[in-house]
């Protein structure tokens, strides 16, 4: 019987949303660490509307790796997180978790 509870931990332990919790979860502390976002609000503005894609850009550029690779993580997670709930919609058209 101790097989089917760890089985099924596992299975909990695998599953895409609690994966991509973790991940985003991790790459929001290692993002909050590593940037004072007070400041960067109030650069943003401080500068003229038109500058905001080149200041966007610049700042990215050069930014820390720790920082960036948060983002990316953030980003993936979120992508996994969105594409996983469409698959719940196509499989579920009629459920309430469909989106119209």
């Amino acid at each position: 019987m101790r097989r089917v509870y760890y089985a099924f931990v596992l299975r909990l332990a695998t599953h895409p949303l609690l994966v991509s919790t973790v991940v985003f979860g991790g790459a929001l502390v290692a993002f909050a660490r590593n940037v004072h976002v007070e400041r960067v609000v109030d650069a943003l503005l401080s500068i003229p509307v038109g500058s905001v894609p080149q200041f966007v850009f610049s700042t990215l550029a050069h930014g820390e790796l720790v920082t960036l690779l948060s983002l990316a993580a953030m980003g993936w997670a979120t992508y996994h997180v969105l594409r996983y709930l469409r698959t719940l919609s196509v499989a579920f058209p009629h459920s309430h978790y469909a989106t119209n």
